[in-house]
């Protein structure tokens, strides 16, 4: 009989080959480096999963790579679409998401959230769900086209480390979500900062009045004060007691109290609020003396 042309399709299909043949040429796909690894007999397994698998149940796994570093982890295994669309959405709409929830006031439910809320599902929970199954249909593709051609070895591998997207992308994932927690209460405390600094003015016209006579002003000796666009109103009432309040979107009609306390011929003052929580208050309010 003629000798087969080295480019006649094989005899049988891929899914006809027994199991331990066709994982060969999901090892050609994975790559020779991470067959020395414990993490290609995971995938060998999930692979024949994959390959008998039927319904909805057959897409879905978990990665835990892909949960903490989701995007070095789709870069690292060649899968460009999908890592671009998880850029998009992660590092160039979340700043966008992030400005807005800034913007917005405490306790305010929103746009912000519910954008948040119907984004990190996906980034955080269906990636790493489906991210095995979608580097399965890579390296299924790469079988088969190795598999045609009676490929059965590894000429290739990638010389970067998987523990380096690990490592690096757990410190971005740190870093970033460490600060953003932290950075909304200092926008509202540099916004309530014209409003400790309207009653700072009140608080010296009433020390200068303590000097003059001896005595604590009462309720309308001092003032009226100037009022602004982030200033309702600054007033001084019996005892000395200043109270500004805010106008500001988010702290309408709220009010800084500032009450003082004569000892030793000097003023100490005290800082308190009704209705503002203390971690958007200014480093400002605090005792004075």
């Amino acid at each position: 009989m003629p000798a087969q042309p080295a480019s006649a399709r094989p005899p049988l299909a891929f899914d006809e080959l027994p199991p331990r043949r066709r994982n060969l040429f999901y090892v050609f796909a994975v790559g020779r480096r991470a067959n020395e690894q414990r993490s290609t007999q995971r995938y060998l397994k999930l692979f024949a999963r994959f390959d008998k698998g039927s319904g909805l149940g057959r897409f879905f796994s978990w990665n835990w790579s892909a949960f903490f570093c989701t995007f070095p982890w789709l870069a690292f295994r060649r899968l460009p679409g999908f890592a671009l669309l998880y850029f998009v959405l992660a590092y160039l709409l979340a700043p966008i998401q992030l400005f807005a929830w800034h913007r917005s006031c405490p306790g305010e439910m929103g746009l912000p959230f519910a954008v948040v809320a119907a984004w990190l599902p996906f980034t955080f929970l269906l990636m790493p769900a489906i991210a095995d199954w979608l580097y399965y249909r890579r390296a299924r593709r790469i079988a088969m086209e190795a598999y045609e051609k009676r490929f059965e070895e590894k000429i290739g591998t990638s010389a970067s480390s998987a523990a380096q997207f690990v490592v690096g992308g757990a410190v971005v994932f740190l870093v970033f979500f460490s600060t953003v927690g932290s950075y909304r209460p200092v926008s509202h405390r540099v916004e309530l900062a014209d409003v400790v600094r309207a009653a700072a003015g009140a608080r010296n016209d009433v020390e200068e009045f303590h000097a003059r006579h001896a005595r604590l002003p009462g309720a309308g000796e001092i003032g009226p004060f100037s009022t602004g666009p982030k200033v309702r109103s600054t007033t001084v009432a019996a005892g000395g007691v200043v109270t500004a309040v805010s106008a500001l979107r988010c702290f309408e009609g709220k009010s800084i109290v500032y009450t003082p306390a004569v000892a030793d011929g000097r003023i100490a003052w005290k800082c308190s609020t009704p209705d503002i929580d203390f971690r958007f208050l200014p480093a400002e309010c605090g005792h004075r003396r």
